[in-house]
């Protein structure tokens, strides 16, 4: 095939399907102008967070390039994938994978022009100066480049489902479902833009194969060459699983209201003002009970209300002891944090620049940056003073007022009213910051306790310090053996008990396990508790059960069991609970595998072909016969003449007696000679 015949196929489609991006490109304007803000508009809005902004401009490119690329994709395969048309588009003197390209590749530059354009022109806006209240860092734009990506899968998809010939109709849209999937997985696992581009690579290749399969078969499954067939069975199968888990969440719950409302009880661990650890039984609503460690009830005095609203006389503070990650990529946490917002007495705004490793002050009347601020201070203009060490792992308030802020190496105080900032602690360079971070503080508690009451903790991964606003240091812990057992910490003073004790609360929420420490004032551990897991009655429902273990494969329960000694995940049902799952399960995967043997001996499958669909129906339950029936063409059936059982019509012999189909009478309207019975 020459060059000219493709360029000519790629403007044939160009100009076909050019309508199609005209209107994903205006489209996409209109959205963009209606939900990106003017500079005014966002100045003067300054109670609203930047990350608004780009929330907006993310969720246009979600949604705008998902139903761009479905439009596009379906557009060029609807017009001329059935008939006459097609037959005119097949039997051009070029091979079919080159027709696929020639129309791939057009519709991905119709695609990436109309999608592109607008949102390289918003880009361009927000990068403008003066626009944003902080210095433009090029990174704004990953995300949704990431979204349009992913709309490069549901354009094949969209290809896909033009192409296909399904016995039902609704059922060619299931490879749409791959893509959403694709999706899905982008935005819950990729925290780094690369991740982000690994996942919609392996779509394109699982959804463009499909595509390209179907297209050179001419909408048929049975002629696609094996990998086409694999690609096609995964991205038809991942729509039926979607379809499935949606209709699961959607009807599940009715099986469970009245379970969790008879009770679903939980057990939590405590300390009340008195500086007493108590137990705290409870429902899905309300407290049950609250009693001492020994089982003996207390009453439900001012620290622990039905409503489990805590009031004065204990402080709380809690951390994650697994150190925090670089913030998602699609989060503008990664670039700018926001510290404080401007408001009618202040005009100026403050966020801390990640890139730069300065603190940034904006006015929001004037547009104007103010200056900078830096680990020696203020430093009015644009001068940048010397960056802070580390990336901001959290910016810590009291009262609506920023108190720290915690780096990778050092925790500052921090005074925006009066532009000043102060180190207060530097780690060694045996340990890492994991947090830090103060006290929650009510007006009740500050007007009985005063300054004694605003501690802060500082959590690394050698100790627990505890110490008050002005640094005097409360305690120092050893973190406890074994931490990566309790990745939750939360620290309580007691002011209202003898001294103000400190407890230090590691919890395990996979186990329900907690270990309790209690610290006097002198920075002594005087108790230790190390309770069991939570209690807990569960909810699960035999419709529950039966209804999740049917549909669940085999591979999957397997999958769950196998990985639970060393992930922390397993089945979601225990004991005879989790018998009875398998049980169904396995009932479930035999009884799909004899619905695919009686289904494919009544349509005559060979030997092979009928093993390797009952296996899969082994291996995957009821969506192994649900992808047999999505994806196989299904032929017509008739009396034989000589046996009288039902044959199909696609075969020259009666699969039962063996006998021909007879020849059709003559009737004078035909145009070619039958010489095939003089071969016969």
């Amino acid at each position: 095939m020459s060059a000219s015949m493709f360029k000519a196929l790629v403007r044939k489609e160009l100009r076909e399907n050019l309508k199609w991006a005209v209107v994903v490109l205006l489209g996409f304007a209109a959205a963009l102008a209606y939900e990106i803000p003017p500079p005014a508009d966002l100045f003067r809005a300054q109670g609203v967070e930047l990350s608004g902004m780009f929330g907006s401009l993310e969720a246009i490119t979600t949604v705008g390039g998902l139903l761009a690329g479905l439009v596009i994709g379906a557009a060029q395969t609807l017009v001329e994938n059935r008939g006459d048309k097609w037959g005119f588009l097949a039997h051009r003197p070029i091979d079919r994978t080159t027709l696929f390209w020639g129309k791939a590749a057009a519709g991905v530059l119709l695609y990436v022009i109309s999608t592109g354009l607008p949102v390289a022109a918003a880009l361009f806006w927000i990068a403008s100066p003066g626009y944003l209240p902080v210095p433009f860092d090029w990174r704004i734009g990953l995300p949704a480049i990431a979204n349009l990506l992913a709309g490069l899968v549901f354009y094949f998809a969209g290809f896909l489902t033009g192409m296909r010939e399904a016995r039902w109709y609704v059922s060619r849209g299931l490879g749409i479902g791959a893509a959403i999937c694709c999706l899905v997985l982008q935005g819950a696992v990729a925290a780094e833009f690369w991740q982000a581009i690994a996942i919609c690579a392996a779509g394109l290749i699982i959804v463009g194969t499909a595509a390209w399969s179907t297209f050179i078969a001419g909408g048929q499954f049975s002629g696609q060459p094996a990998v086409g067939r694999v690609a096609t069975g995964l991205s038809i199968g991942l729509g039926i699983t979607l379809v499935g888990c949606l209709l699961f969440l959607m009807n599940i719950d009715r099986f469970a209201v009245d379970e969790a409302a008879r009770g679903s009880l939980y057990t939590r661990y405590t300390v009340n003002s008195d500086g007493k650890v108590v137990k705290i039984t409870s429902d899905a609503f309300r407290i049950i009970e609250i009693s001492d460690l020994d089982g003996r009830p207390l009453e439900q005095n001012g620290d622990f209300t039905r409503d489990r609203t805590r009031s004065a006389g204990v402080l709380t503070a809690t951390f994650s002891r697994g150190f925090p990650g670089a913030p998602s990529f699609r989060s503008s946490g990664g670039m700018f944090s926001l510290l404080r917002r401007a408001n009618a007495g202040d005009p100026l705004s403050w966020h801390y620049v990640q890139y730069l490793g300065l603190i940034a002050a904006y006015d929001s009347q004037s547009h104007h940056l103010i200056g900078w601020m830096g680990p020696d201070g203020f430093s009015p203009g644009e001068a940048k003073p010397r960056p802070f060490g580390g990336r901001l792992k959290r910016a810590s308030s009291a009262n609506a007022d920023l108190r720290l802020l915690v780096l990778e190496d050092a925790v500052y105080h921090v005074d925006l009213d009066n532009r000043r900032i102060e180190k207060v602690f530097q780690r060694d360079l045996s340990e890492t910051i994991l947090d830090a971070g103060s006290a929650r503080l009510n007006a009740a508690t500050a007007a009985i306790s005063g300054e004694i009451a605003e501690f802060e903790v500082i959590l690394t991964t050698r100790r627990v310090i505890v110490q008050l606003r002005d640094g005097t240091r409360l305690l120092e812990a050893p973190q406890v053996e074994d931490a990566a057992r309790y990745p939750v910490l939360v620290v309580y003073r007691a002011l209202r008990a003898p001294g103000a004790p400190i407890f230090l609360r590691h919890q395990n929420f996979v186990s329900g396990e907690f270990l309790i420490s209690e610290f006097n004032s002198a920075g002594t551990m005087v108790n230790s508790w190390n309770l069991p897991a939570a209690d807990r009655v569960p909810t699960n429902s035999w419709p529950q059960i039966a209804i999740y273990s049917t549909l669940t494969p085999l591979i999957g329960q397997a999958y769950l069991e196998i990985a639970k000694p060393t992930s922390q995940v397993g089945l979601p049902f225990s004991g005879s609970h989790q018998t009875s799952s398998w049980t169904l399960a396995i009932l479930s995967a035999l009884i799909s595998a004899a619905a695919v043997f009686l289904h494919g001996r009544r349509y005559a499958f060979p030997i092979g072909h009928l093993s390797t669909w009952m296996g899969i129906a082994l291996l995957l339950g009821p969506l192994g016969y649900l992808l047999m029936l999505a994806l196989i063409e299904w032929p017509a059936r008739e009396s034989c003449p000589a046996c009288s059982r039902k044959r199909v019509v696609t075969r020259e012999h009666c699969e039962h007696c063996g006998e021909p189909f007879a020849a059709q009478p003559k009737d004078g309207t035909e145009i070619f000679e039958p010489n095939w019975q003089e071969h016969a």
